[in-house]
């Protein structure tokens, strides 16, 4: 677990309210956040974008990244807190979803900014039809156990509601 600044991982399913949840989160704290949309400025979900912005508090600024890899330099050099909004988008920017994962836990494990980073819910019990999907499904959730492996503060978040997500008493398994 991370020591020092806070990390917090708030995973859940689409539409579940995550990012407005760990926007809510940095702010009981802060008086500015950073937003860093891993989905970049030019996508095919440009509509959805522009929704997520309309309901940001005018405490964020937002940061789009242009490659998947500036997400590590962008927490590495953080001024103010970070909500990063999405592990799973951040995977998109890659070829077959091969991101380098154990870097950017090292840097979020590094950070000296509270951090929050969204991540999707995925398999949920159905499988990918197609190893792209068993591919994707499978580095998300490797993604997602790790991300909860070394955040100080984790939560499920389902219809706007949250569940926290606590450490098994017999023990953690290896994931990385």
């Amino acid at each position: 677990m991370k020591t020092g600044s806070a990390l917090g991982a708030f995973i859940g399913g689409t539409r579940s309210g995550k990012s407005k949840i760990a926007q809510s989160w940095l702010l009981q704290s802060h008086t500015s956040i950073e937003y860093v949309a891993t989905l970049g400025a030019d996508h095919v979900l440009s509509e959805r974008v522009v929704l997520h912005k309309s309901t940001r508090s005018r405490q964020v600024d937002t940061i789009e990244l242009e490659n998947g890899d500036q997400l590590l330099q962008v927490i590495k050099h953080a001024q103010k807190p970070l909500l990063i909004d999405s592990l799973g988008t951040w995977l998109t920017r890659y070829k077959d979803f091969e991101a380098p994962l154990a870097r950017l836990i090292e840097e979020l494990e590094s950070a000296t900014q509270d951090i929050a980073v969204v991540g999707e819910l995925v398999g949920d019990g159905i499988h990918g039809q197609t190893e792209l999907e068993r591919s994707f499904i499978d580095r998300l959730g490797e993604a997602n156990q790790a991300l909860r492996g070394l955040a100080t503060h984790s939560y499920l978040v389902v219809a706007g509601g949250v569940v926290s997500i606590i450490e098994p008493t017999w023990g953690k398994p290896n994931v990385l």
